[in-house]
């Protein structure tokens, strides 16, 4: 497996200022370093949310009276303390 590049940026834009759109992003998994069956994580930067995906396809939702664009960058899971039950 290759090392994780850093700062591996998607970006996906709702043009149409009336209707909400779909779209699934295809990340190149190989070529960023994460195995097809790890998990990751996306970091969507304009909205500050985190989530954490498997695989290479992704759906995102474009609501232009929510929101028009998504920025995600992608990273590997980094497990953290407060991650674990035993965590309180």
């Amino acid at each position: 497996m290759t090392p994780a590049r850093d700062n591996v940026i998607l970006v996906a834009v709702n043009l149409d200022p009336f209707a909400t759109h779909e779209t699934t992003l295809e990340l190149p998994l190989e070529e960023i370093g994460i195995a097809a069956d790890e998990t990751y994580e996306l970091h969507e930067l304009l909205a500050d949310q985190r989530r954490l995906i498997r695989g290479a396809r992704h759906t995102v939702s474009l609501d232009p009276r929510v929101a028009t664009a998504h920025v995600y960058r992608v990273g590997r899971w980094r497990r953290r303390e407060r991650d674990f039950d035993y965590y309180a």
